[in-house]
């Protein structure tokens, strides 16, 4: 028998005997974590297995080559142990294994380095000889690679470099020293992932090249009558940002909502947010139909001229009430213009009192400071691709849209 031959024999009849392989880092467990008990839970998170990379392998194959005391393996059979891990944590709203209609997952590979060391070797065979009542400590480097994907398409990868020790005792436990690892290792990730606020709109936009609603919208801190108090990013790139005003008095609230045309034409803006209005009106059907209203009924719609400072805006108005059950009707106002390759819609909701109003003077203010980013490459490719009429990207479009930015970059370079 050879001497690799040897310590692996070693080492299964010590985790026959005391039922143990344990981390003995795990120094960071989860400090370091921040823990906002009060604010939202991350997305669903869903863990996969994933093909080591050829740089991963070839590190792995280069280190076995380099003596007959060292081995690697490109292995990790206990994700359970780090799914575990996250979601004790409750930050997520959930975490599990393989789930294909979560938006959020984390796919991982790990190596496992371990230079053999004579004094290890001679304190392993002493434990043996003694049926692991001494206990045997041996040392090893793990080399994670983990890639964050949010339908399919990866927004971060993140590697790591982490001690894991293996302690064979008959008084130690397998669980133990499975679970130290995992800490660690959810620790470094966890930190990482707060740090880039991975789950929010304005990185997994940022990641796919879409538009910056960030740095790139240029909006009013205030008109008249209302305040900016805040916007919120969605994290489909279709979806655009939700920005909210509120009456300096009253309470009040009026959405201004800007996101990308959908189709690869927007000259005729008649026709662009005409369908706009259709799809809307459609939702709210569906809704009633789905028990959300109990009642839904839609206005024409109606063009509008909103007089600006440097000219004048052309757009569409449309009006509907829908009736909550158990909370009477609401009325719902929106206009919708076209800036750039953008849909701004300026919508107001509030219970139905029998008469309707206008917003013209609002509208007017904030389409005299407002100012979209343009086109992004994300947008640009998905029109490149003839999809005129797309409202949502599920996980196979935003696949092929990868591959197919992939492929133009390599000709590029």
């Amino acid at each position: 028998m050879n001497r690799g031959a040897g310590i692996a024999a070693l080492l299964a009849a010590g985790a026959l005997l005391c039922g143990c392989a344990g981390a003995g880092g795990g120094a960071l467990a989860l400090e370091g974590v921040a823990y906002d008990r009060d604010a939202e839970p991350y997305p669903f998170l869903s863990i996969y297995r994933k093909r080591p990379s050829a740089e991963l392998v070839g590190k792995c194959a280069e280190f076995n080559g380099q003596s007959k005391l060292h081995h690697c393996a490109v292995d990790y059979d206990n994700l359970h142990f780090f799914r575990a891990v996250l979601e004790e944590t409750k930050l997520f709203e959930g975490v599990g294994f393989a789930i294909a209609d979560s938006d959020y997952s984390l796919s991982i590979a790990m190596a496992r380095y371990n230079a053999e060391k004579a004094s290890e070797l001679a304190t392993l065979a002493v434990s043996a000889s003694s049926l692991f009542i001494i206990p045997s400590n041996l040392s090893h480097q793990m080399e994670v690679e983990m890639e964050l994907k949010w339908r399919g398409v990866t927004i971060k990868r993140y590697n790591y470099e982490l001690p894991y020790n293996i302690s064979l005792s008959i008084f130690s436990s397998i669980d133990k020293g499975h679970m130290d690892l995992a800490e660690d290792l959810a620790a470094r990730f966890l930190q990482d992932y707060q740090a880039d606020k991975a789950w929010s709109g304005g990185f997994i936009l940022s990641a796919l090249n879409a538009s910056d609603y960030d740095a790139g919208l240029a909006i009013p801190e205030q008109t008249r009558d209302y305040a900016y108090k805040g916007k919120r990013i969605s994290n489909d790139p279709l979806s655009g940002v939700r920005v909210l005003y509120e009456h300096k008095i009253f309470p009040d609230v009026i959405e201004v909502i800007v996101y990308p045309v959908r189709g690869a034409e927007w000259s005729d803006w008649k026709s662009v947010l005409s369908a706009e209005v259709d799809l809307i009106r459609e939702e709210r059907q569906l809704g009633k139909q789905q028990g959300m209203f109990a009642d839904v009924n839609f206005s024409a719609q109606e063009e509008v001229r909103i007089k600006l400072k440097d000219g004048v805006a052309s757009g569409l108005k449309f009006d509907y009430t829908v009736s909550i059950e158990g909370k009477g009707y609401y009325y719902s106002l929106s206009y919708m213009f076209i800036e750039k390759d953008k849909i701004i819609k300026i919508r107001k909701v509030e219970p139905f009192r029998g008469e309707r109003f206008n917003m013209d003077d609002f509208v007017a203010e904030i389409l005299n400071g407002i100012e979209p980013p343009g086109e992004s490459a994300f947008m640009a490719q998905v029109r490149l691709h003839g999809r005129k009429n797309v409202f949502f990207l599920d996980r196979q479009q935003m696949l092929l849209l990868q591959k197919a930015a992939e492929s133009s970059e390599g000709e590029s370079r």
